[in-house]
C-alpha cells in the first residue's frame, strides 16, 4: 500500500546534539574578541531556517549574531570559511540568566539558506557589545564525537585563527524546511510512505526508504486486510482490528502527573507557554483522565520551543480557563500511535463517538476521513466530521458532522461495500458486490446518493483508478469497466476479449486485482497476482490505440500495489509497483532486461503478432503471399533514437481464421522463419518465397537478453492463387 505524506510549511529537525552536557564555552568582545563556533553536515539537503542553541547569560551581553558560514573541511579544522550564507541578530539579554536560567534558545534566520547533503557548514555566536562581565554561555560536552560529523572551535581573535576541539561538541538544534530547486517556488515537502512486512516506511532522506520504528510489528500486512490514506499530515491506516496513525505533521508534549484536570483543551484550541509565548494548536489527545499524564499532538506555531514544566494556558470552546503543565520537553515526529477517538486511549469513551470494530477500506473525501469494510457490518459506511478524524458523533445536526450511511433502494438491505473511489471533492464511488452507487456532494450538505450501476460491481478495493480525463476504470463482473462520474459503466474490454473473466478465474481470496494509471504511457495498467506465490497475469490498456496488451512478470515481482508517485523531485516522480518480494519498482525504458532483487536481470521476452489477415480478399479463395518486407526502426545515421535489434519473423498459413489464431498462440511449425537484420530497410530481409494459403499471421519477436527492438513498417503483398478445395 503507497500513499504521500509531509510536512506543509513546516520546520523539520534535522541535525543535533545533544547528549552529555558537560560544561560551557563563553563569548566575549572589547576585550579579546571571543568567538564560538559548531561545524555540522547536513545528512538530507534541506532550508536552514532556525537554530536553537543551549544557553545561558553573565550580565547583559546585548544584541548578539548567529553567522552560518561554509567550512574549509580541512584535516581536523572545521573552521569557518567565505562569506556569511546567513545570519541572525538576537537580544542576549532574553536569555535565561546565569546557570540556573541554562535552556534551550531559538534563533529565526531571517533568510534561511539552502544546505547541501555531505557539505560541512559552521555556526558562529558572538556577542559583539559584551565584554568580560556580560557574555554568553554556550552549553558543550567534552565526550569523544557526541556530533561524530562536526566539532566545537573558538576563536580568541575575532576570527582570524581558529582552535578546533576535536572531541568536542556543542548542543544544538537545527531545523529547517527541504530546500526547493533553483527553478522551484514550492513551499512544501513531500516524502513517499509504503507499508509492507508489518511496518510502515517513509522517505528519509529523498529516494530512500526506511521503517518507522515502532510501527515494526505492530500491523498485520500478512493475515489481514490493510488500507492506508494521507490526510492533514498523517497516514491513517486501517488493518481489520488494529487501526493506527503515522503522524508527520504534529509534534507531541507530554503532562505532568497531574494530567489536564477538569477543563480540556478542544480540537483546533490555541494553547500558550505563559513564561515563553511558545504556542501550539491542539490536534489530538488521548484521554480525559485525571491524575495521569496525557500525551497532546498539535502543530507548534512559533519557533519558540516547549519545554519540561513549562505552564501552558488557554480556554476550550466553553471559554473554560486552562491551564497544563508539561512534565517533558516537546518532542518531534514521526510519531505512530493508535487511532481512536477523541481522548478516547481506552477505546470506550464515547463523547466523540465510537470506530468500527473492524475497518480495511479507507479514503479522504471532502476533508472527511471515510471508513468501511467491517465484516459485522459489511453494508455499513462511516464519514468522520469534516476537518476533525476523531470524532465520528453521528447525532450532532450541523453540516460538519460525522455520518453513518449504506447505499440500497428504500427498504432493502444494503449491498456489501468493497472499494471506496473519491473523484476530487465532487465524487465518492462506494463500489459493492454486486453494485455501483454514486454520491454527489457531501451527505450532510445537500448530497445526492444514487445508483451508478446495479448490474455489476466491482472486484477489489484496489480495482479502480481514474485517467487524466477523470474517466473512471474498474474491474467488473465481465472485465474492464470505464465511465464518466455522473454516467454509466460501459465494459470496453469484452468484445476484445470476451472470455477475459473465464480465463483468469481470479478469486478474491486468492487473487489481487489493481488498476492504475500510467501518465507516461498513456494507459491503464490491469495487474491480476496470486497472493501466495505472486504468480500473475497483467494487461496493459492504451488509451492512445485502445488495444489490450498482456504482460507477465517474474513471480517475484507479482504486483500487490500501484501507486503514482507525483514527488517534487521529477528524478523520482513515477508509477510505483508494490512487488511480492518487498520491493518498490517502476518501469524504466533505458533498461532491456528485467532487474530482480538480487540484480539478476532476466532477458524480456516481447512479441506481437498480426492477423489472421485474409490473402485474397475471399475466404472462398486461396492467396498468394508474393512478398513480406519488415522494415525495423533506425539505420540513419546520427540522431538520438537508438536503433532496434534483430527481430525473428515467423510465418503462419491455414485454411482458416481459427487455426491461424492457434499457430500465432503455439508458436510451432511456421510455414517460414527468418531473423530480420535491423536496422532499418535491407534487401536481405524481403521474403520472396511464394506462400499459398486462405489466412495468414505473422509473428515477430526478440528474447535476446541485452535487446530491444522497434517495428516502423510491415509491408505484404498479396494476390489470388485459385479457388480453395
Amino acid at each position: 500500500m503507497f500513499c504521500y505524506g509531509g510536512e506543509l510549511m513546516a520546520n523539520i529537525l534535522y541535525e543535533s546534539c545533544t547528549t552529555v552536557l558537560n560544561t560551557y564555552g563563553f563569548t566575549q568582545d572589547a576585550v579579546d574578541n571571543y568567538l564560538l563556533s559548531q561545524s555540522f553536515t547536513p545528512v538530507v539537503a534541506h532550508k536552514l531556517v532556525s537554530v536553537d542553541l543551549y544557553l545561558y547569560r553573565t550580565g547583559t551581553p546585548g544584541n548578539c549574531l548567529l553567522n552560518v558560514y561554509a567550512s574549509d573541511s580541512g584535516a581536523d579544522d572545521d573552521k569557518p570559511t567565505g562569506p556569511v550564507l546567513a545570519t541572525a541578530t538576537f537580544d542576549g539579554d532574553d536569555v535565561g540568566e546565569d546557570v540556573g536560567g541554562v535552556d534551550w534558545f531559538s534563533i529565526e534566520l531571517a533568510a534561511g539558506v539552502n544546505l547541501t547533503a555531505g557539505t560541512k557548514y559552521v555556526l558562529v555566536l558572538s556577542a559583539p557589545t559584551g565584554d568580560n562581565t556580560n557574555k554568553l554561555h554556550w552549553g558543550y560536552s567534552t565526550t569523544a564525537d557526541q556530533y561524530a560529523t562536526g566539532k566545537r572551535g573558538f576563536s580568541t581573535n575575532a576570527g582570524v585563527t581558529w582552535f578546533p576541539q576535536n572531541t568536542h561538541d556543542h548542543w544544538f538544534k537545527e531545523y529547517g524546511s527541504t530546500a526547493p530547486s533553483a527553478s522551484s517556488q514550492l513551499n512544501y515537502s513531500k516524502a513517499l510512505v509504503a507499508i509492507g512486512g508489518n511496518c510502515l516506511y517513509h522517505e528519509s532522506p529523498e529516494g530512500t526508504m526506511i521503517p518507522l520504528a515502532d510501527s515494526v510489528d505492530s500491523i498485520d500486512t500478512i493475515n489481514s486486510m490493510i488500507d492506508i490514506v494521507e490526510a492533514y499530515e498523517k497516514v491513517f491506516i486501517v488493518n481489520e482490528s488494529i487501526k493506527k496513525i503515522a503522524d508527520f505533521g504534529n509534534i507531541k508534549l507530554t503532562t505532568n502527573a497531574s494530567g489536564i484536570g477538569a477543563a480540556v483543551p478542544n480540537h483546533g484550541n490555541l494553547l500558550t507557554c505563559a513564561a515563553t509565548g511558545a504556542k501550539i494548536v491542539v490536534d489530538y489527545i488521548t484521554s480525559f483522565v485525571d491524575d495521569a499524564a496525557v500525551t497532546i499532538y498539535g502543530k507548534r506555531t512559533t519557533s519558540t520551543q516547549f519545554s519540561s514544566a513549562d505552564v501552558i494556558v488557554g480556554t476550550n470552546d466553553a471559554d473554560a480557563a486552562i491551564s497544563i503543565t508539561l512534565g517533558d520537553d516537546e518532542a518531534a515526529g514521526p510519531f505512530w500511535y493508535d487511532w481512536n477517538v477523541y481522548g478516547d486511549l481506552a477505546g470506550v469513551d464515547t463523547t466523540y463517538g465510537k470506530l468500527p470494530d473492524e475497518a480495511s477500506i479507507i479514503c479522504l473525501y471532502r476533508g472527511r476521513i471515510a471508513v468501511a469494510g467491517d465484516p459485522g457490518y459489511p453494508n455499513q459506511w462511516y464519514m468522520f466530521r469534516q476537518s476533525n478524524p476523531w470524532d465520528l458523533v453521528v447525532t450532532s445536526t450541523d453540516a460538519q458532522a460525522a455520518v453513518i450511511g449504506q447505499n440500497s433502494d428504500a427498504g432493502k438491505l444494503g449491498d456489501a461495500v468493497v472499494a471506496l473511489a473519491p473523484y476530487k471533492d465532487d465524487y465518492l464511488v462506494f463500489g459493492c458486490a454486486n453494485s455501483m452507487w454514486l454520491l454527489a456532494g457531501d451527505p450532510r450538505s445537500g448530497g445526492e446518493l444514487s445508483e451508478l450501476d446495479l448490474t455489476t460491481g466491482i472486484y477489489g478495493k484496489k480495482s479502480w483508478c481514474f485517467d487524466s480525463f477523470g474517466n473512471f476504470y474498474f474491474w467488473g463482473n465481465n472485465g474492464l469497466y470505464k465511465t464518466t462520474l455522473p454516467g454509466y459503466p460501459m465494459c470496453i474490454s469484452q468484445q476484445a476479449l470476451p472470455k477475459l473473466i473465464a480465463d483468469e478465474a481470479a478469486d478474491p481470496s486468492t487473487h489481487r486485482i489493481t488498476l492504475g494509471f500510467d501518465h507516461e504511457r498513456n494507459g491503464i495498467l490491469i495487474c491480476i497476482t496470486v497472493l501466495a506465490t505472486g504468480k500473475n497475469s497483467n494487461y496493459f490498456y492504451s488509451l492512445t490505440t485502445e488495444g489490450f496488451f498482456p504482460e507477465s512478470y517474474p513471480d517475484t515481482c507479482g504486483v500487490s500495489s500501484i501507486f503514482f508517485y507525483a514527488a517534487t523531485n521529477t528524478a523520482y516522480k513515477k508509477l510505483l509497483l508494490g512487488n511480492n518480494d518487498g520491493y518498490l519498482r517502476y518501469f524504466d525504458d533505458a533498461q532491456k532486461d528485467d532487474v530482480l532483487a538480487d540484480d539478476s536481470t532476466i532477458p524480456i521476452e516481447s512479441h506481437v503478432s498480426f492477423g489472421p489477415l485474409l490473402i485474397a480478399n475471399d475466404p472462398k479463395y486461396e492467396g498468394k503471399l508474393t512478398g513480406l518486407i519488415p522494415i525495423l526502426a533506425g539505420g540513419c545515421g546520427g540522431g538520438g533514437e537508438a536503433d532496434s535489434n534483430n527481430v525473428e519473423c515467423k510465418l503462419f498459413v491455414a485454411d482458416s481464421a481459427d487455426s491461424i489464431l492457434e499457430k500465432l498462440v503455439a508458436n510451432t511449425a511456421p510455414n517460414f522463419a527468418r531473423t530480420i537484420i535491423a536496422p532499418g530497410r535491407s534487401r536481405t530481409n524481403i521474403l520472396r518465397r511464394k506462400i499459398r494459403g486462405v489466412y495468414a499471421g505473422i509473428r515477430l519477436g526478440n528474447t535476446t537478453a541485452a535487446q530491444s527492438w522497434s517495428l516502423d513498417q510491415l509491408l505484404i503483398d498479396g494476390a489470388k492463387a485459385g479457388r480453395l478445395k
